[in-house]
């Protein structure tokens, strides 16, 4: 039988399965803010160098710059939203550890609610008769078999993640093809 921390009185595999699953869902909300930042900048770059320059190519003078910097502030500005919406507001939400139990248990059928149930029972203090701790140790019991094979990455849906490396990735060697190509034009842009 697994050992119950007195002031929790969840098993201390549980608590390391949703505090690692908690973890790896604040790690793929700060990646795909940052997927996203980058490329609003890849795409902001290309569109900001074709706003300035192409006039110039057919026969039309230079941006002027009043406009140079109302486009860079509106970049930044979309960029900060960006940072505040993708990241910030998703990073800072609380995530319990029901929520995570139900997350765990939405990908992996196999727990038969065995984890949510031990997760509820350890939180509510009610429950405080044997019967309920005889409950609380089976629920845990059958949690912590189902739980040995489980590898929380599963949960997650990396192809987003996946279109948006890629896509990040074309945008950087169309950059790096430019600096190399058009040094002046890229250090224009």
């Amino acid at each position: 039988m697994a050992t119950l921390n007195p002031t929790t009185r969840i098993a201390r595999p549980i608590r390391s399965a949703l505090t690692r699953l908690r973890r790896q869902l604040r790690l793929y909300v700060l990646l795909e803010g940052l997927l996203v930042g980058a490329n609003w900048l890849g795409i902001m770059f290309w569109l900001g160098l074709a706003i300035d320059y192409l006039p110039v190519l057919c026969g039309a003078s230079e941006m002027p710059w009043g406009a140079r910097c109302f486009l860079l502030v509106l970049v930044v500005a979309v960029f900060l939203l960006i940072v505040i919406r993708w990241i910030v507001r998703r990073i800072v939400v609380r995530m319990p550890d029901r929520s995570m139990a139900l997350l765990l248990e939405r990908q992996f059928g196999e727990f038969r609610d065995s984890l949510v149930t031990a997760v509820e029972l350890s939180a509510d203090k009610t429950f405080d008769t044997p019967r309920a701790q005889e409950m609380l140790s089976t629920s845990q019991q059958q949690a912590l078999q189902q739980l040995q094979g489980v590898r929380t990455g599963q949960v997650f849906n990396w192809m987003p993640l996946l279109r948006k490396s890629c896509f990040l990735l074309v945008l950087g060697c169309s950059l790096l093809v430019l600096a190399y190509s058009s040094t002046n034009s890229f250090q224009l842009a």
